[in-house]
């Protein structure tokens, strides 16, 4: 599930995130630079991920937590069987 947040960072100063290793990255949100630094970050991660799921044949549905989930799903599994 995808978090605009997580994708656009609004300005907040400097914040200190950590990855499933447990290692730490502060990144300065108010710094436009590091915004879009973190947003080309994200972006890449994301199509790796779909680039993983293609090549492995498992369906992507995309969710926003700003949109409704089961619209969503019914949406993206609509479009892995064709109907519409």
């Amino acid at each position: 599930m995808d978090d605009p947040a997580d994708r656009d960072l609004p300005a907040m100063g400097p914040i200190i995130f950590s990855n499933a290793a447990g290692e730490l990255l502060e990144v300065d949100t108010d710094n436009e630079a590091g915004r879009q630094a973190f947003r080309e970050d994200w972006e890449q991660r994301r199509e790796e991920l779909q680039q993983l799921t293609y090549r492995l044949g498992i369906g992507l549905i995309p969710i926003s937590t700003n949109e409704d989930v089961h619209r969503s799903l019914i949406s993206g599994l609509q479009h892995f069987t064709g109907r519409h």
